[in-house]
């Protein structure tokens, strides 16, 4: 939805990206994890992309289905094919075939992780053990003055909290796979001749 602002949330992406635009002056582009959210895999690769590798995700990181290009691959409970593994992974070979060419390319990233659902992998499990939400001085407390839709609202119980912690701690196990594909981009960069003419632009949705 952030390429142009023609596509409605949850829509089939038909209208073209900004990368149909570089695509026509030269760029190789690339497309991996999530594309439009409800569009996944099973779909015409929308226009713009030399590249379609989209998933809709998958709440344990494995046993999903990725649209390579119009056909669709599933990987299992295998070692190293959890979620954000494989991205990174394809990340790097795009970047490394990319600039082998000598072509200029656009490369979006879309892990589905951390989101809300997203379980981290194995060996990030538990790596934060009572880290717990943050807490800070508006948590749990409503306004003097609070809006109607929360005036009667109870107070957090006990199971909220250790709900809230448990969230909280998954995220962030689940963070650690998106930083280990940061290094991995990274590394592949600055083993070749692009490193000091790309950039990089990182952002987020749904506020994790």
């Amino acid at each position: 939805p952030i390429f142009t602002g023609r596509y409605p949330h949850n829509a089939v992406p038909t209208a073209p990206s900004f990368a149909a635009a570089l695509q026509r002056v030269g760029y190789r582009t690339a497309i991996m994890g999530e594309d439009v959210p409800g569009y996944g895999p099973g779909g015409p690769p929308a226009p713009g992309w030399d590249e379609w590798d989209v998933t809709s995700g998958s709440a344990s990181g494995f046993d999903f289905d990725l649209d390579e290009n119009g056909t669709v691959q599933h990987f299992g409970r295998g070692p190293g094919n959890y979620i954000t593994d494989v991205l990174a992974a394809k990340a790097g070979e795009f970047i490394s075939s990319a600039t082998q060419a000598g072509a200029p390319f656009l490369l979006v990233v879309a892990p589905t992780a951390p989101g809300p659902t997203v379980a981290p992998p194995p060996r990030d499990a538990g790596a934060f053990p009572q880290l717990g939400a943050p807490h800070g001085p508006a948590f749990g407390r409503l306004p003097s003055d609070p809006p109607a839709w929360s005036a009667g609202l109870p107070p957090l119980s006990g199971t909220d909290l250790l709900t809230l912690d448990r969230d909280y701690e998954r995220r962030v196990e689940a963070v650690q796979s998106l930083d280990r594909l940061v290094r991995h981009v990274g590394h592949v960069l600055q083993g070749g001749p692009a490193v000091d003419n790309t950039y990089v632009v990182v952002s987020s949705s749904g506020g994790y």
